[in-house]
């Protein structure tokens, strides 16, 4: 493969006065939980409303980070600009009262979270990529690993992520079947957010693997 590619996430833990979704107060959907893995089912679904932690946030970056769901939560000018790259399916999302006090009066561009779960874009190869003892749920097809494992074997050394020979479908953001929260774009769509300076956005390239996301 002589793509090169980039994990791509919210870049809030560097740095300060950014915004952190704390809870999605709307638009959590919640099936019954799995009878085989125990999987409670809980994903996001069509427009969501969320509450931010009341810190010292003081600007509405590009990129919002949060810690209910791993959304990937951009704002509207970083939808239009990607979206010169593919249409991907996104969704919008209110941030509700009680507004952190440095961000009251202060613009506040759209933002829209978009929804990997529709988004499959290639498989990941575990093994290579670090993952120990990988398996799926038959039921809800939930993916599992041996967390302890895993830990141990990606902080051994460098693993990078690897996908499956032949899986990538050319989209230029996508997922994997690591997770629908883990996402990973081409180095043309990490090239539009550099040429459009676009704030909190971070770009790892797959070679780092996965140890680069433990130490984020």
């Amino acid at each position: 493969m002589t793509n090169r590619f980039f994990r791509v996430k919210h870049d809030s833990f560097t740095g300060r006065g950014k915004p952190w979704v704390g809870r999605i107060a709307h638009g959590m959907k919640l099936d019954p939980e799995c009878p085989e893995c125990g999987a409670d089912g809980r994903s996001p679904t069509g427009d969501l409303r969320g509450l931010l932690d009341l810190n010292r946030a003081t600007h509405w970056p590009d990129a919002i980070g949060c810690g209910a769901y791993p959304l990937l939560i951009v704002s509207e000018r970083v939808a239009e600009a990607w979206g010169a790259t593919g249409d991907y399916p996104a969704h919008r999302i209110e941030f509700i009262d009680p507004i952190p006090t440095g961000l009251r009066g202060v613009t506040r561009p759209e933002y829209f979270w978009i929804d990997g779960s529709a988004m499959p874009g290639a498989r990941l190869d575990f093994e290579a990529s670090g993952y120990v003892g990988v398996h799926f749920c038959s039921t809800c097809g939930r993916r599992m690993d041996d967390i302890s494992k895993t830990y141990d074997r990606q902080h051994s050394g460098v693993w990078p992520y690897a996908f499956v020979d032949g899986s990538w479908n050319g989209a230029h953001l996508f997922t994997t079947d690591l997770s629908p929260g883990v996402f990973f774009c081409s180095e043309d769509l990490a090239n539009i957010s550099r040429q459009c300076c676009h704030t909190n956005l971070r770009f790892t390239p797959i070679e780092q693997g996965a140890l680069a996301d433990w130490s984020a």
